[in-house]
């Protein structure tokens, strides 16, 4: 059985995170590690995963800035396999809809701009849905909002196609 697990509250994670860089005479900035929040999900192992890798910097840092955690985050998706092979599984039309449900971030993926886009026949998109809700890829919520229950598979294909950070690490 599934359980989902709350987030840990933003706040008191930053407190957390920060007092950690402080050790280091990292100054991790509010902005920076609510950018880290946001592309975790809220889920703590990728909040860590991404603060481990600006903690342990080949080049130091004095202050975390929101444009070091959209490199960290890119260097962690952009090449990482296993998520690549989890993906290429998939149906063709399954990686086109987790990528509309990315792009959209869930919001009226039946009727997405991003259906043409990625080539998805309007007509498969219920029966897809449909699918990847049984096999506990997305879940809806109340609000009729789409997620996807691995939040590191999306971050994977916003790094793919350079739609995270606003198109890309290099702003």
């Amino acid at each position: 059985a599934h359980y989902a697990l709350q987030p840990i509250q933003e706040s008191v994670f930053f407190k957390w995170a920060k007092k950690r860089f402080t050790h280091k005479e990292v100054n991790l900035s509010k902005e920076a590690f609510s950018a880290i929040y946001t592309f975790a999900n809220g889920e703590a192992k990728i909040v860590q995963h991404i603060c481990f890798m600006l903690f342990f910097r080949a080049e130091p840092l004095s202050m975390v800035i929101e444009n070091d955690v959209c490199k960290a985050v890119e260097y962690i998706y952009r090449n990482n396999s296993e998520i690549a092979a989890l993906f290429g599984a998939m149906s063709m039309n399954e990686q086109r809809m987790m990528k509309v449900i990315a792009f959209s971030e869930g919001h009226n993926v039946t009727v997405s701009p991003y259906l043409k886009e990625v080539g998805m026949k309007t007509g498969s998109v219920s029966g897809v849905l449909k699918k990847l809700l049984e096999e506990y890829k997305v879940i809806k919520d109340d609000d009729g909002r789409y997620e996807m229950v691995d939040a590191e598979l999306k971050l994977w294909i916003l790094v793919q196609k350079k739609r995270h950070c606003g198109g890309s690490a290099e702003r």
